[in-house]
């Protein structure tokens, strides 16, 4: 059986012949422009949902390593003041042999308790450290309250025990501080009991003001020291760990934009080639689509 085709079918066949091919031209080219194989979600349902799934994944670890950037900077500061706190300490205990000494006159030991004060002083307030943001680093959970101060001529300790637990990677998180209780008030005695670092120095001045002899003090003030010490290697092995998992990180997500590169970025030879077919093929129907219209008669016939 035959079928007569009109004139105005052939026509609008033609036309959109040629309007898929400028289509489907102006489309490799916007891949080309923009570097991306596929343009929107429907041109690839699948790989836009892998990208998205990479995408997620590469965003969770950027997170981490901001995470991880704040936990080296606490760090950092912590451990510059647990330095200066053992150099203090250090200086403290060398007072405190000194004034031990049987030549040392009552004002050569008042001499000796002042510089004692001063670094006492230097303890407190290198103990209400602050970071960048202003939270102040020894105050657990209390960020905002300043954790020690002189109430009545005792060291009050006004912050908590909590210690800011940081997320580095879906599966672990690194304390970015350590609480100012255990690093300053719940120390050891050479007695058996407990005594805060600042009453410890506190009672090594009033000593040397005295001239009583500071005896076992200084089996305390090194019980200080050790703490501090013992405290100090924790921050080590934090900043160790939080070094580790900031290489991890780069190395995944380094990964992770490989595999969204393989799936979303523009092969351009193929692309290059598949544009000078299409362009043939659109002048080729350009060209049929003008010869057309130069006939007096459309009678074509389709079986």
């Amino acid at each position: 059986m035959m079928f007569r085709i009109s004139t105005n079918t052939v026509y609008q066949r033609g036309l959109e012949g040629i309007l898929k091919r400028e289509h489907d031209l102006s489309e490799v080219q916007m891949q080309v422009s923009s570097g991306k194989a596929f343009l929107k979600p429907s041109d690839d349902p699948s790989g836009s949902a892998r990208v998205l799934d990479f995408n997620r994944v590469i965003e969770n670890t950027e997170q981490y390593q901001r995470n991880i950037l704040s936990i080296k900077n606490r760090l950092a500061i912590e451990d510059n003041v647990l330095d200066g706190l053992g150099k203090g300490l250090r200086r403290i205990r060398e007072l405190a042999l000194q004034g031990s000494s049987e030549t040392y006159t009552p004002d050569q030991q008042a001499y000796l308790a002042k510089e004692v004060r001063i670094l006492l002083d230097d303890m407190v307030s290198l103990a209400n450290s602050q970071d960048s943001s202003g939270d102040y680093i020894f105050a657990g959970y209390q960020g905002s309250v300043r954790p020690f101060e002189l109430v009545g001529g005792n060291y009050v300790f006004n912050g908590d025990m909590g210690q800011r637990q940081i997320r580095v990677s879906d599966d672990r998180t690194i304390a970015d501080s350590d609480s100012g209780f255990e690093v300053f008030m719940d120390i050891a005695t050479s007695a058996g009991g407990t005594r805060n670092a600042f009453e410890t120095v506190d009672q090594i001045a009033t000593s040397l003001e005295s001239g009583v002899a500071v005896g076992t003090l200084l089996d305390d003030l090194q019980l200080v020291m050790e703490n501090v010490l013992e405290i100090r290697a924790g921050v080590g092995a934090r900043q160790n760990a939080v070094d580790q998992h900031e290489i991890i990180n780069e190395d995944f997500i380094l990964t992770m934009e490989e595999n969204r590169a393989k799936i979303e970025d523009l092969d351009y030879a193929e692309a290059l080639t598949r544009f000078s077919q299409l362009q043939t093929a659109l002048e080729a129907a350009q060209k049929t689509f003008i010869s057309l219209q130069g006939l007096s008669l459309f009678n074509f016939l389709r079986l």
